[in-house]
């Protein structure tokens, strides 16, 4: 099975411990059979990809992407293992601590449709199989427990060939969401919506190794300091003084919302779309043609809405068959 390991390299350190990034390089040094892929923009840490160069094996790639933007490398990092047609792409964070044989991990992700694993924090005593949305607030829970999930933005996911080619066919890309925030959480509703939920590999166990809160504030946040001339939001941003960022948070918002809630809600003056406090509405108003474009070619080919996402998954929740974080009525 010809395997692809895509990484995105943060673009500072504000939230990840460096000697986590350097960890994650150490670890790929025993892997044996997985090619590694690293997609960074303009402004990222490029001593990170150093490390990654000097412990690598196997086949080590690199695509740079214009601008800024994590969605953009990830929707890079897919399209690209789809285009030389691996079995299985695994995105992943830069900061990971891998637990047991690295290949024989990855391989057995790789085994299903699209699967997440089980992921531990730094201390190495949280344990969750993922994260989902709040139907309205967009808010972040938790799952405790289950054997499938229709939504995730685990830091390390596995996509097959196939699950790449459902996607892609549908829209043109893996995801049109071009920045932090929610460009994992779009690809694994979208898998919903075409009739297909990851599955959960309990078997396999990943650390996910960042900055703890009360360090948060000792980094300069050189994400604040970035040019935004490049980037679709750059008028409206300066406008509404918002950095960049944060308007790149509040840019993957409107997409995702755009996408998946406005063929139920209708436009954005509408009353149910305002129901959606994290989606600003000017933000809808400066979204590229291709992402647009993407959007409408998906709207067109998607066998459920994201209401019936969430209505199977309260489900679930109800019938016991997925655990997750207190509240777990859904639709707030």
């Amino acid at each position: 099975m010809a395997i692809l390991l895509g990484i995105a390299i943060s673009d500072t350190e504000y939230y990840v411990n460096p000697k986590s990034t350097i960890r994650t390089a150490e670890q790929l040094a025993e892997a044996k059979d997985i090619d590694v892929m690293l997609a960074y923009d303009e402004y990222s840490n490029l001593p990170f990809l150093k490390e990654f160069r000097e412990h690598v094996k196997r086949n080590l790639y690199y695509l740079k992407v214009t601008g800024f933007g994590l969605g953009k490398a990830r929707n890079s990092l897919a399209v690209e293992a789809w285009r030389r047609k691996y079995d299985c792409l695994v995105l992943s964070d830069s900061h990971m601590k891998f637990y047991g044989d690295i290949d024989k991990s990855l391989s057995e992700l790789c085994k299903e449709y699209a699967s997440v694993p089980v992921q531990t924090d730094q201390k190495e005593i949280a344990r969750d199989v993922g994260i989902y949305l709040y139907f309205y607030s967009f808010n972040w829970g938790h799952y405790f427990d289950a054997d499938e999930i229709p939504m995730t933005a685990n830091p390390l996911t596995a996509w097959s060939f196939r699950a790449l080619d459902d996607l892609i066919s549908a829209q043109g890309m893996f995801t049109p969401v071009l920045y932090w925030g929610y460009e994992l959480f779009d690809p694994s509703v979208s898998l919903a919506r075409l009739g297909r939920w990851l599955k959960v590999r309990k078997d396999v166990i990943v650390g996910h190794w960042y900055r703890e809160q009360g360090e948060l504030g000792k980094q300069f946040d050189v994400r604040n300091n970035q040019p935004i001339h490049k980037e679709p939001f750059a008028l409206v941003s300066i406008i509404k003084r918002d950095l960049p960022y944060y308007a790149g948070i509040k840019h993957a918002a409107a997409t995702y919302a755009l996408k998946h809630y406005k063929p139920i809600l209708g436009n954005i003056t509408s009353y149910g779309f305002r129901k959606l406090p994290a989606v600003d509405p000017m933000y809808t108003l400066v979204q590229p043609p291709e992402v647009i474009n993407a959007i409408k070619r998906f709207n067109s080919v998607a066998k459920y809405t994201i209401l019936d996402v969430y209505n199977e998954f309260q489900k679930r929740v109800n019938s016991g068959r997925i655990k997750i974080s207190p509240p777990t009525y859904l639709f707030l």
